[in-house]
């Protein structure tokens, strides 16, 4: 129970460092005091928009490992986020993060950052998106939480479509994500030794 009030507080270190105001920081830091074991909230404004509820939980899971991290995260009506790092050596440097220039990551770690939700269940639509250009940064990352921060641009992924501004977070308590090899290697900002 300690780690875990710790962790918290970690992240509530890292979050006041960063470019919010101090107000974007207790609330961010209130979302993780309201969540339960394996709940997230996604935070994304897209076209000046909130993309989902304030009030959306979501549910995930994933892997992280010395290959890179792959989760999911699902609400109850389908909306869906899948963020992606991969490389031999994503673990190793900071900042944790993969910038994007039209569709195509830029650095040595490849990745992905795709969200979409059903619009319509009648009638079998949905809207999705892909990251285009921009970043997505893995700010935390622990058994006790997950904070990620993405600001850029979203295209659709088929077809010509006109870019997207998106910017916002995800905050995942307790995440579902399991720690593959973690006894063969250290990731630096896991705070389980």
């Amino acid at each position: 129970m300690m780690k875990f009030f710790l962790a918290l507080f970690g992240v509530a270190t890292l979050l006041s460092c960063g470019q919010g105001s101090e107000s974007d920081n207790q609330k961010i830091q209130g979302i993780l005091d309201k969540l339960k074991t394996n709940q997230a909230i996604i935070n994304l404004s897209i076209d000046n928009k909130q993309f989902y509820a304030d009030t959306t939980i979501f549910v995930g899971n994933g892997v992280v490992d010395e290959k890179g991290i792959k989760v999911s995260l699902m609400d109850k009506d389908f909306g869906n986020v899948i963020v992606s790092i991969e490389g031999d050596t994503w673990y190793k440097a900071k900042p944790y993060m993969v910038e994007f220039k039209n569709g195509y990551p830029t650095g040595s770690n490849m990745g992905s950052f795709l969200v979409g939700k059903i619009t319509s269940l009648k009638e079998n639509k949905g809207e999705g998106y892909l990251l285009s250009d921009g970043f997505f940064e893995i700010k935390y990352l622990s058994k006790e939480v997950m904070v990620v921060n993405v600001r850029g641009s979203l295209k659709q992924p088929f077809g010509n479509s006109t870019l997207s501004p998106i910017e916002g977070y995800i905050i995942w308590k307790v995440p579902g994500y399991s720690f593959e090899s973690i006894n063969e290697i250290a990731i630096p900002f896991n705070d389980e030794k």
